[in-house]
C-alpha cells in the first residue's frame, strides 16, 4: 500500500492479512525513521523551519505506525502466522525508528532550550528598557526601578 493512498476502511482492517499488514507496518516504519532522519538533519543545520515543516507528516505517519502497532499488540499470535525473515526485518526496522527517535529527541531538546535562553533573554532586555525611571541616584544619575517580573513574553510549549 503506497502511503500517499488512504487507510483501508474498517471491513477492510478486519480481512486484512497477517503478512500485509508487517509489510504495511515495515513500510510505515520505514518512511517514519526516513522522516526523523530528515527531521534530524534540518536540526543539526538550525533550519527550524524546515524541521516545522514535516510536523504533520510525522504526526501521519505517527499515528498509522501506532495503528498498526496496537492490533498486533493486541493479537500477537498475527505474527506468528508471518514468515520469520519478515519478523526480523520488522524488529530490525522497529529497532532503527527507535534508535533515531533518541537522536531526535535530543536534538529537539536542545532545540527548545536554546529558544527558551533565546526567549528569556529577550524579555529581560525588553523588560530592562521599558522600565521607568524611579528617580536620581548617586551622582545625579536616573536610576531605574526595580523589576519584579518579566513583561509581556511568554513561552510557547510547543516549542
Amino acid at each position: 500500500m503506497s502511503l500517499h493512498q488512504a487507510r483501508p476502511s474498517a471491513s477492510k482492517e478486519e480481512t486484512i492479512t497477517p503478512g500485509a499488514r508487517v509489510a504495511r507496518l515495515i513500510e510505515v516504519t520505514q518512511s517514519l525513521t526516513a522522516l526523523i532522519d530528515e527531521e534530524s538533519t534540518a536540526l543539526k543545520e538550525r533550519k527550524i523551519r524546515d524541521a516545522a515543516k514535516l510536523h504533520d507528516n510525522k504526526i501521519k505517519l505517527s499515528n498509522e505506525y501506532a495503528a498498526d502497532l496496537n492490533v498486533i499488540k493486541m493479537n500477537p499470535l498475527l505474527v506468528d502466522r508471518v514468515p520469520a525473515e519478515e519478523v526480523k526485518k520488522l524488529k530490525s526496522t522497529i529497532g532503527a525508528l527507535s534508535t533515531r527517535l533518541e537522536e531526535n529527541r535530543r536534538l529537539l531538546a536542545a532545540a527548545r532550550s536554546v529558544s527558551e535562553g533565546l526567549i528569556k533573554s529577550v524579555a529581560k532586555i525588553s523588560g530592562k528598557r521599558s522600565a521607568p525611571v524611579t528617580g536620581y541616584g548617586r551622582n545625579a544619575a536616573m536610576t531605574p526601578s526595580r523589576q519584579v517580573g518579566s513583561n509581556a513574553i511568554a513561552l510557547d510549549s510547543k516549542i
